[in-house]
């Protein structure tokens, strides 16, 4: 298997990562932001040579593997950064999210994808553009994967929710589902819309206390 294919588990998908590009050469990014290290990072790289490409992930073995990945397929060492940042819960105005360890960002980011944390954080992705939001300039692009998925279809209903002037945006029916999010100006959030916040805590309150609470019972119910 080519070590670079992207059709593998938790991947892009080759389908997805070529609408990517398709997406990217329009905007000809210097400066891409990447959540989730792997494969993808290579191939941005080998994609766009005269961009930085800064790939953070929460596995410290995982970001290894990754600057492996680079050197191996001869990445010059100044054109991508792989940091490792662990998964801790953060607040964002009035919600709270487990997602990547606030990183210190470039200015002026042109592309962000989003392709991590992993599913179990629920709203981790969301996050991410909390995360970059500031640093991603008006007309900058933000793509997020796996829209086939619910978790991430609430995170995207969230952003129009809490930025309803901030962006447009577009569905690529391709890989997993790509949404396509192009930043029109800075201003526009708000820190409390309701139906975000109802499903924050929502979202918190049954995943991570009654959840865990559930099968702690059903644990001690087995032994007895």
């Amino acid at each position: 298997m080519d070590t670079l294919d992207l059709n593998q588990p938790y991947g892009i998908g080759e389908t997805g990562f070529a609408a990517v590009v398709s997406e990217l050469e329009r905007v000809d990014p210097r400066t891409i932001v990447e959540f989730g290290s792997g494969i993808s990072t290579v191939r941005l790289a080998q994609a766009f040579p005269r961009a930085r490409i800064l790939s953070i992930d929460h596995e410290p073995g995982f970001a290894d593997r990754t600057r492996e990945l680079v050197r191996e397929h001869g990445i010059a060492g100044d054109q991508v950064e792989v940091r490792a940042r662990p998964l801790r819960w953060q607040r964002f105005g009035a919600t709270f999210h487990l997602t990547y360890d606030r990183p210190a960002l470039p200015e002026g980011i042109d592309a962000v994808l989003i392709d991590g944390p992993p599913g179990r954080t629920r709203r981790g992705r969301e996050a991410c553009l909390y995360l970059v939001w500031d640093r991603l300039r008006v007309g900058g692009v933000l793509f997020l994967d796996d829209m086939f998925r619910r978790e991430e279809q609430r995170a995207a209903e969230n952003w129009r929710l809490r930025l309803p002037d901030g962006f447009e945006c577009r569905m690529i029916p391709e890989g997993h589902g790509l949404l396509v999010l192009t930043k029109l100006a800075n201003s526009g959030q708000r820190r409390y819309p309701p139906a975000a916040l109802v499903d924050n805590y929502g979202s918190i309150g049954f995943n991570f206390v009654l959840r865990p609470m559930r099968r702690a019972l059903l644990r001690m119910l087995a032994r007895d």
